[in-house]
């Protein structure tokens, strides 16, 4: 939800706790943040979720998480219908191997071919309808 972004956004910009510095760039294409904590520069991927809801992660931001591993924060907001400038916090660091283990994975798969020439020929030689 791109509410539960700038909601902590804000904070952040705040010097809310968390307090981490945005450097003022986004990694795409998954959006996430680049942050100095601690003297070190982070990534965090925010999520906005629902009581009792879910956070999903593209397969993108999954391997952010697994390329960054220390240096990557997955950060919840929860939108809990009330004030936006209430809404509850949760940080997890490096979460990968837990995401893996707690999480289910729902494969949204598509195939990609070169086309050639002599490939399209036999595709309609043979009456192959893609």
């Amino acid at each position: 939800m791109e509410n539960g972004e700038n909601i902590l956004m804000m904070r952040l910009l705040a010097g809310i706790k968390p307090a981490w510095i945005y450097s003022g760039s986004r990694i795409k294409p998954c959006r996430s943040f680049l942050c100095k904590h601690e003297g070190k520069e982070v990534q965090l991927e925010i999520k906005a979720f629902a009581k009792n809801g879910r956070i999903v992660l593209t397969s993108t931001e999954l391997r952010r998480a697994a390329m960054s591993k220390e240096s990557y924060f997955l950060i919840g907001v929860l939108d809990d219908k009330g004030p936006e400038n209430k809404w509850k916090t949760f940080i997890k660091h490096n979460p990968l191997n837990e995401l893996l283990q707690k999480g289910e994975f729902d494969f949204n798969t598509k195939l990609a071919i070169q086309v050639k020439k002599n490939l399209i020929r036999k595709i309609l030689r043979n009456n192959i309808y893609l």
